[in-house]
């Protein structure tokens, strides 16, 4: 999604790109209903590795914190380590 933007010089993002992100912050959003981090109740090199994606997708397709509280809290979260 990332390379067509910046290498390909697309200027709107393809609908079912922004359905498909959607459902990823959606599953997302599930697991840390139950879980305080990616991969468990552990923080992980799982954290450090989706925060980032999660973070550029974003930038693209903008996530609504109110329609996602989990993922916001998470994000929160993360932001206090200083290494991110």
């Amino acid at each position: 999604m990332s390379h067509s933007v910046i290498f390909e010089g697309v200027k709107e993002i393809p609908e079912k790109l922004v359905k498909d992100v959607h459902e990823a912050y959606g599953f997302l959003e599930t697991f840390l209903q139950d879980y305080t981090y990616v991969a468990g109740d552990d923080l992980s090199i799982a954290d450090f590795s989706i925060i980032n994606t999660i973070s550029n997708a974003n930038i693209l397709v903008p996530m609504d914190e109110e329609e996602y509280p989990n993922i916001s809290s998470w994000k929160k979260k993360n932001a206090n380590f200083a290494f991110l």
